[in-house]
């Protein structure tokens, strides 16, 4: 109903069929149960001029204003003998934000507007029968590319689609009718200038998409909430929070940051300017790209950096870190810059911008600062590394070393046969703080050649290690 222009919304007709009445005994009586037949037809105004002009049935038609909509395009419904005997129906979903990023428009592989009056995706009814029990299935499973407002997500691309009526929930202000739409398809992230933290989306050669590119996503809901006695009053809610990601069914960009770092990825979360990363107990992390931070309301997605175990002090076994990506809607309206941050969360720490690891409540190591690098191995490939600087073990506010600096360095394995979870680290102390503090932090050469200290008096390295969940 929410869906449908009720001042056009009729039966074409209804009638029963009445069985013979028979008097028998003094009584009257009616064998057998009368049967309903009739045949509802419904057509959209809009969608039945484009036809009768010889428009494709799949071309959507012009949508209300605003954010999200739905129409339904035809319903059709022979009844016969009190059962439905045909159905056929065509609903159109128009969506004009994903992540609160506004839609360009809906383009081809190419990147060209396919110049449609909605940015919307048409469902195919059907009606089936199974053991008694009656079911209406609407779905889709043509491809759309929704073009951005951005310059971190630049598609968000579906290619199925479904239509499922949830409940109908009875209270004092009358029936609640819950609807849901139901997304499967890619996020297709564009490569960012100097460091390419998002990694999955096609190569975006001359601004191309391409299609099935990027990081293959299901479970995006877009639900719709209508009292039954006032269809009109609509609420539509775009719904992230159960979004599933598939890696295997995803492309990531060869020389970007997920494939060359052992990471996992975790899921995504949102949130608004009032609880920003920090907040959420993730700690800032600088790169050598124009990243300017977050602007309201935010979408992130996390991954998991396993950092093995450090033993019987740590509070728990697995040493998990977790980074995170987010970037806020409309990115890119100052050209070559990103509303995006990164943000890492060590295990043991809670909110705010403490820099601390807990161990057994009574230790904690402490990080001054936080940085990505992107370098070159000797065989030019990229190699992305974690650095961490001046770390120091805290004890009822003591730091142990008192004095000097110390670095620490986490990378992949550069071996491109090596399995992704393979870490290796590099760590060095120097009793002289500011010698170590003038290195520069950008690595330029060859992995690890520009970021080795001066006059080092202790230095740990470690062969790469792999560890497993």
């Amino acid at each position: 109903l929410a869906g449908i222009d009720l001042t056009r919304f009729d039966a074409h007709h209804f009638g029963i069929e009445v069985n013979f009445v028979q008097a028998a005994g003094g009584s009257v009586a009616i064998s057998g149960n009368s049967s309903l037949f009739g045949l509802i037809y419904y057509t959209d105004a809009a969608y039945e001029t484009q036809l009768a002009l010889g428009g494709s049935p799949d071309r959507p038609v012009a949508a209300a204003p605003g954010d999200y909509d739905f129409k339904v395009l035809t319903l059709k419904v022979l009844l016969e003998n009190s059962a439905v005997k045909t159905f056929e129906s065509k609903l159109q979903v128009t969506l004009n934000r994903w992540f609160s990023d506004q839609v360009v428009g809906v383009v081809d592989p190419s990147g060209t507007s396919l110049d449609l009056p909605s940015n919307s995706i048409i469902l195919d009814g059907a009606y089936e029968e199974h053991d008694g029990q009656s079911t209406f299935t609407f779905s889709s499973n043509a491809e759309r590319l929704f073009r951005l407002n951005s310059n971190v997500l630049g598609v968000a691309e579906a290619v199925q689609a479904q239509f499922t009526t949830l409940t109908d929930q009875g209270g004092s202000s009358g029936n609640l009718v819950r609807s849901r739409f139901t997304f499967t398809g890619y996020l297709n992230f564009m490569p960012a200038k100097d460091f390419d933290f998002f990694s999955f989306g096609s190569d975006w050669l001359n601004d191309q998409p391409g299609m099935q590119q990027g990081l293959y996503f299901s479970n995006l809901y877009l639900d719709l909430e209508f009292p039954l006695d006032t269809p009109t009053i609509r609420t539509f809610t775009f719904d992230p929070n159960y979004i599933a990601f598939n890696i295997d069914r995803s492309r990531s960009r060869a020389a970007s940051f997920y494939p060359n770092f052992p990471l996992k990825l975790v899921g995504m979360i949102r949130g608004g300017s009032d609880k920003g990363p920090i907040k959420l107990g993730y700690l800032p992390v600088s790169i050598e790209a124009p990243f300017r931070g977050l602007r309201g309301e935010w979408t992130a997605l996390l991954v998991q950096l396993d950092l093995g175990t450090v033993g019987a002090l740590a509070d728990n076994a697995g040493m998990r870190a977790v980074l995170i990506g987010a970037w806020s809607p409309g990115s890119g309206g100052t050209p070559d810059t990103y509303d995006a941050a990164i943000g890492l969360k060590l295990p043991g720490t809670g909110g705010g911008e403490a820099k601390l690891l807990s161990l057994q409540g009574i230790l904690s190591l402490a990080v001054d600062d936080i940085q990505l690098l992107l370098g070159k191995t000797q065989d030019n490939r990229p190699a992305f590394m974690l650095k961490m600087t001046q770390i120091g073990l805290k004890f009822l506010g003591i730091k142990f070393p008192p004095s000097g600096n110390t670095v620490f360095f986490l990378f992949g394995d550069p071996n491109p046969d090596a399995p992704q979870n393979s870490l290796g680290w590099y760590a060095a102390y120097n009793k002289d703080k500011k010698a170590l503090l003038e290195q520069p932090s950008q690595v330029d050469g060859p992995l690890l050649t520009a970021t080795q200290p001066a006059d080092r008096s202790e230095e740990h390295t470690s062969e790469l290690q792999s560890h497993h969940d």
